[in-house]
């Protein structure tokens, strides 16, 4: 309809041009976490929603849905179940665009191949097949079935060497010069949680993982220690 084309082009103003205020990419994973961020100047009129829910069945987006109901214009990835019936009961002026997602895109967050990576890329206009064929082969370049020339198991050979042989038991990855606004202390962020969340759950052997921002945080360290 008209009145989702004029919401798609107000949306890829925002992104290509500096606007006051500028656009704030906002991403919750319950109803919980939207109160507590929900800005106050939220409207009807600057805010647009994605859902995103492949199964449709993810109770937190489903009632991040529902308690976010005064917000009419959305973008909702969902196959089947209930935030999909949700979103077509909800549209009756046709304020929401409803997708169906193929079987090969996933819905979880930590996937690379996920529509809360596609969706606002395509929106913007970016080239997403050179992403698509860029990361897959970044991707392969990690797989284990090829053996040595795996990066990822050089790097498992590396790190157990250093564990068992070398006796460490902890691991700093260091940011040098960033800030935590830099996309370098994010993706320190992001190995972090895949790390603590992933190898650590599996025990032996066990070695927490810091990130450390350089100076801030060796300056800090220094202070407390001498």
């Amino acid at each position: 309809s008209l009145q989702k084309i004029a919401v798609g082009f107000i949306f890829l103003a925002k992104l290509h041009n500096d606007t006051d205020p500028p656009i704030r990419w906002i991403v919750v994973n319950n109803p919980a976490e939207w109160f507590e961020v929900k800005p106050q100047d939220a409207s009807t009129d600057n805010t647009l929603f994605f859902d995103i829910s492949r199964s449709g069945d993810t109770q937190e987006t489903v009632k991040t849905f529902e308690f976010s109901g005064e917000f009419p214009y959305r973008i909702v990835a969902a196959n089947r179940g209930p935030l999909r019936q949700a979103a077509e009961r909800a549209n009756t002026q046709d304020n929401s665009l409803i997708l169906d997602l193929p079987s090969h895109i996933g819905g979880r967050l930590m996937r690379r191949l996920t529509p809360m990576v596609y969706i606002p890329m395509h929106l913007a206009k970016m080239d997403v097949g050179t992403y698509v064929r860029v990361t897959d082969a970044f991707d392969r370049s990690l797989a284990f079935d090829r053996g040595e020339d795996s990066a990822a198991v050089n790097l498992a050979e590396f790190l157990l060497t250093m564990f068992l042989l070398g006796r460490r038991n902890g691991i700093a990855l260091f940011a040098n010069g960033a800030n935590m606004d830099a996309p370098l202390y994010h993706a320190a962020e992001e190995f972090q949680q895949l790390w603590m969340e992933g190898a650590q759950k599996r025990g032996a052997p066990p070695a927490p993982l810091q990130v450390l921002l350089l100076p801030t945080h060796s300056h800090k360290s220094l202070e407390g220690v001498l």
